[in-house]
């Protein structure tokens, strides 16, 4: 219920009619289940009304673009349920991430590695206990996620032609039956 009249706000203080729109950008996930489903559906709705192209960004890649490009890789952690956590690496496609322990992060991180993310703060001890200075840790105050990144990422993709099929875009959960059914197939 606020969503819609949010998005009309922002629209309205920016002087944009909703016919002045040339795509519609969105994250797809991983993320909270009620909060994917509505934003997808809504994102959907309007590239779908408005005819045209709707582009969907992982929530990873939103979180790992302020830190590329980097000489080191980079990690982008969010939470998961229970004590796991969703990691994605810099140059992985949006649907390759693994869900793991911070532990599990640690034993598979090699060489000097920069941990972002929501969840970056939180495992900044457990990273830099285990792994000393092979964790590069930026830990940034909520929300780590910018509407701009989206942006620019969205707009990357939709300059190569590259758009989603609002038919067939579903969210990538991390909770609920979606979460076990992501924990099984990304798993390593």
């Amino acid at each position: 219920m606020e969503l819609v009249p949010a998005i009309n706000g922002v629209m309205l203080e920016a002087g944009v009619a909703a016919s002045d729109l040339a795509a519609i950008f969105v994250a797809r996930g991983p993320g909270g289940f009620s909060a994917l489903r509505v934003g997808i559906a809504t994102a959907k709705s309007m590239a779908m009304g408005l005819d045209v192209p709707l582009v969907s960004i992982g929530t990873l890649a939103i979180e790992i673009a302020p830190y590329v490009p980097s000489e080191l890789p980079v990690c982008a952690i969010i939470g998961g349920a229970g004590a796991r956590l969703h990691a994605g690496w810099s140059g992985a496609g949006p649907e390759e991430f693994d869900v793991l322990t911070v532990e599990e992060l640690a034993d598979r991180t090699v060489e000097r590695t920069v941990f972002c993310g929501e969840e970056a703060a939180a495992a900044e001890t457990a990273l830099t206990e285990r792994l000393g200075e092979l964790a590069d840790v930026r830990p940034v105050a909520p929300p780590t996620r910018r509407a701009g990144t989206l942006a620019a990422l969205g707009f990357a993709r939709l300059q190569l032609g590259d758009a989603d099929d609002p038919d067939v875009l579903e969210p990538l959960y991390m909770r609920s039956a979606q979460y076990e059914v992501a924990y099984k197939t990304h798993i390593q």
